[in-house]
């Protein structure tokens, strides 16, 4: 257990989206409903140029974490 480093705990610290981006979820909700999925790309673009990455999960919920 000591070799691998197991019994030290590494603290996570919450990473909250600004605003713009969370508007920009709605936006892209809308558009995967209305099956526009060049907007919805382009959205998803967007997160990635911001440091975010975008996954659509099969239960229909996009989640997101920084890059």
């Amino acid at each position: 257990l000591l070799g691998l480093g197991l019994t030290s705990v590494e603290a996570k610290t919450e990473v909250v989206l600004p605003s713009d981006l969370l508007a920009l979820l709605d936006e892209r909700m809308a558009a995967r409903l209305a099956k526009n999925w060049k907007r919805s790309d382009e959205i998803r673009d967007a997160f990635k140029a911001r440091g975010f990455a975008l996954k659509d999960n099969p239960d229909g919920v996009t989640s997101w974490q920084p890059l």
